[in-house]
């Protein structure tokens, strides 16, 4: 069974960058067996370390999706702390494309701030397979009980949420 440590220096060796760490975290997780808080912890580091990946979005949407017993595990103590005095009913925002709002097949990571949403759509460059592309801003009113976790190491006040909300 390969352990949280191993986890952790594959995803930062030298061979792992922010473009492909969610590629070889998803290898990981197919080929070799860990426990639960294993799993929750080393997907939370690769997502989180990760760049561009909105073209790996079915990847991840089975990785979050994964029907595991301890998935608080994705959060720090700090984060489910502060996820746990959030509200029931939950505002959040995603900078995207105009194809993908119009779709409504949505990516999974969303802010609790409008800025943050307003970052990614105007400001952010290292999204390359959608920077180009028209953008906009969708606002979803969701109950907390769907969010899958909040991660906040980048003072991005994030949520990761599957489903498809109610737009406001």
């Amino acid at each position: 069974m390969i352990s949280e440590k191993e986890i952790l220096r594959i995803l930062s060796g030298i061979s792992a960058d922010a473009y492909n760490r969610l590629l070889i975290f998803f290898d990981l997780q197919n080929h070799c067996r860990m426990n639960p808080k294993t799993y929750w912890k080393g997907l939370a580091d690769a997502y989180t370390c990760s760049d561009d990946t909105y073209r790996y979005k079915e990847i991840i949407r089975k990785l979050f999706g994964k029907n595991l017993p301890r998935r608080e595990e994705l959060m720090t103590t700090s984060e489910k702390k502060y996820f746990n005095a959030l509200p029931n009913s939950l505002t959040i925002y995603r900078g995207m494309t105009v194809e993908e709002s119009k779709s409504k097949d949505y990516g999974i990571s969303w802010s609790l701030k409008e800025s943050i949403a307003e970052f990614y759509c105007n400001s952010y460059m290292r999204n390359h397979s959608t920077y180009k592309m028209p953008k906009t801003i969708v606002k979803l009113l969701i109950n907390k009980k769907e969010v899958i976790a909040y991660f906040n190491n980048r003072k991005e006040e994030e949520i990761i949420y599957l489903g498809n909300g109610t737009k406001r």
